[in-house]
């Protein structure tokens, strides 16, 4: 019974941590996301004053 439960409990914490891993790279995704605007207005900038 014990064991049963402790298996269970496993699962559900595998489940909750791939749930956590998956938001966290979407917001890795988010920031790469900015960067690359904020790299892209650096060249727009650059080429206004060149």
């Amino acid at each position: 019974m014990i064991v049963l439960s402790r298996k269970k409990f496993f699962l559900q914490y595998r489940k909750v941590e791939k749930l956590y891993c998956n938001s966290l790279f979407k917001g890795f995704g988010y920031i790469n996301e900015a960067f690359g605007y904020v790299s892209k207005g650096f060249v727009y900038i650059s080429e206004g004053f060149g």
